[in-house]
């Protein structure tokens, strides 16, 4: 089985967490990892991109490196008030943490990835919780738009 690495297995793991809360709770909600994919889902869509790794020293002398994560969640709603509750949704679930996975896979094919539990995703800090605002030449498809970043370290 060939394994994929932290970035990959943090953005699934919260993929994972993020559309199994929805599937629990909401209808409807399409989650996907990519802005292709966002632009040809049908809204309401949730986007999840891990968009840059921060990289400390974790001790003097050691090679070992402290992470620390950042993670864009774009939303694409229907309204601004679903754009709203979306956001407020997800931001209370995500707050205390989730599970971090290891995802592999059979070689060559991604079609089914394998998770085995593997420590906890953490939050660590709410950047932006806001809506995007394009102006009057917006796109239908960026018109209830609201972005969340957060930073995350694998613990």
């Amino acid at each position: 089985m060939a394994q994929l690495r932290l970035k990959r297995n943090i953005q699934h793991s919260t993929y994972d967490f993020i559309t199994a809360k929805f599937d629990a709770q909401w209808t409807g909600i399409n989650v996907v990892l990519t802005w292709e994919d966002a632009m040809q889902a049908e809204k309401p869509v949730v986007c999840i991109l891990l968009e840059s790794t921060e990289s400390k020293g974790k001790e003097l002398g050691s090679n070992n490196l402290f992470e620390t994560h950042l993670i864009i969640l774009d939303i694409y709603a229907k309204s601004r008030g679903q754009a709203m509750d979306l956001a407020d949704y997800i931001k209370n679930e995500i707050k205390n943490g989730y599970v971090y996975n290891l995802y592999s896979h059979p070689p060559g094919s991604f079609e089914s990835l394998d998770a085995t539990p593997d420590g906890r995703v953490k939050t660590l800090k709410f950047l932006r919780d806001e809506s995007i605002d394009f102006g009057d030449n917006t796109d239908e498809r960026d018109k209830w738009r609201h972005t969340i970043a957060y930073t995350v370290r694998v613990t």
